[in-house]
């Protein structure tokens, strides 16, 4: 080697070093996001035992709806992640309000519907989740722009939230509920065709149900 060669080659293994530093930051921060995450799971079963493991299927039928619509990887995490944590609001309602069995008053129902804020306020305090946010407040919008807490409508609202508003409500019909049994998987898919194009976009829709009918939704 020559000089030139040389001067080169140092070049070329600092860059090399500074790639590796930096995955290995990236992997620490993908564990450190990953760690909040889950803690924040945590504390939103230990509030409402009753709907125990429901985020987690959450997640899952987004992730299944991702695939089908053959989002990037990323996108495809971040949803995951807002499906993961896209009750955490409801840590700050109260447990005789969250615990209710019997018919909440329209005072009680307007508190429960501030969830969603209360999420995104709660994840705002961490950086590293700030791309999660807009599933997790809008994850209750309506493509008929009646839902809430900013009655957004068609495209306005965010992808990540009509999809977890999808894989939310299919998850809420085929649980048992205090009031009510769960509804079969095929019962749940009916009733959510009902609303097709009102409460759901039903392109978005259209694709759960093919995934459904695939296997994909177990």
């Amino acid at each position: 080697f020559n000089s030139r060669d040389l001067k080169l080659l140092d070049i070329l293994s600092t860059q090399a070093g500074l790639a590796i530093s930096n995955a290995e930051l990236f992997k620490e921060r993908e564990k450190i996001l990953l760690q909040g995450v889950s803690t924040l799971v945590e504390a939103i079963e230990a509030k409402d035992p009753y709907s125990s493991g429901h985020s987690r299927r959450v997640a899952h039928y987004a992730e299944c709806l991702c695939k089908e619509l053959h989002l990037s990887e990323q996108i495809q995490k971040d949803i995951f992640l807002s499906s993961l944590l896209h009750d955490v609001g409801k840590i700050g309602i109260t447990d005789e309000i969250l615990l209710r069995t019997g018919k909440l008053t329209k005072e009680e129902f307007e508190i429960i519907q501030h969830h969603p804020q209360k999420g995104e306020a709660i994840v705002d305090h961490f950086t590293l989740m700030h791309d999660l946010l807009s599933g997790i407040r809008s994850h209750h919008e309506r493509y008929d722009g009646k839902g809430y807490p900013d009655k957004l409508k068609g495209d306005e609202i965010p992808l990540p939230a009509k999809i977890i508003a999808i894989a939310d409500t299919f998850d809420a019909l085929t649980s048992h509920r205090p009031y009510r049994s769960a509804f079969t998987p095929d019962e749940a898919i009916s009733i959510m065709i009902e609303n097709r194009g009102t409460q759901f976009d039903p392109e978005l829709l259209d694709a759960f149900v093919s995934c459904f009918k695939k296997g994909g939704i177990p």
